[in-house]
């Protein structure tokens, strides 16, 4: 938590950075309402879409902030069309500024946390080494680990179920493993 916080620090020092170096009037394409308001949407939907077993949250997360950003953009631009008889073209586009920044600023964190010895990094480095599993294996295997069964990784990779199982006939293969119990006390004794 700590290293996510202080990658989101250190993304807002330097877009205020790059703001004050091109000495921009931050008040002039920051609009503290609409990101307040659009960052509490995008959460709000994050959250209400997320599904553990599913879903990646960062995907989810970057779906919700496309969605969030050109919804506020329309509705920002159909406002300005109703008003007055000049069109003021910058204000519907800050949503989308917003949105490219909050899509940056969560991927630069989620990164961050994957590019350190984090358990996932380690047991993909096993898997690849050791048994010399391919990507699509690698990735399979890891939710076999997770106790997830055929349909679940079928359905969370949009794959059919007769594919998962190919894999998993492969990985146990690769592993010298009987069943998916021999695979896990095989992976746990190599890390």
């Amino acid at each position: 938590m700590k290293e996510r916080l202080k990658s989101l620090s250190v993304f807002i020092l330097f877009i205020l950075l790059i703001m004050g170096v091109i000495d921009y009037n931050i008040q002039a394409i920051v609009d503290v309402k609409i990101v307040l308001l659009m960052f509490t949407c995008i959460l709000m939907l994050t959250f209400a879409s997320y599904n553990k077993q599913e879903s990646n949250f960062i995907s989810v997360y970057t779906y919700q902030v496309l969605l969030t950003s050109l919804f506020t953009a329309t509705l920002l631009f159909l406002k300005e069309l109703s008003g007055s008889s000049i069109i003021n073209f910058v204000t519907p586009l800050k949503p989308i500024i917003y949105g490219v920044l909050f899509y940056l600023g969560a991927n630069i964190i989620h990164m961050q946390t994957r590019t350190g010895n984090s358990p996932v990094s380690d047991l993909e480095d096993i898997l690849s080494s050791d048994y010399g599993l391919s990507e699509r294996e690698m990735s399979i295997a890891i939710e076999m680990l997770k106790g997830k069964s055929n349909k679940a990784i079928a359905k969370k990779y949009f794959i059919a179920e007769s594919t998962v199982k190919k894999h998993v006939q492969h990985i146990l293969k690769k592993a010298d493993a009987k069943n998916r119990m021999e695979f896990k006390l095989k992976i746990d004794e190599n890390r």
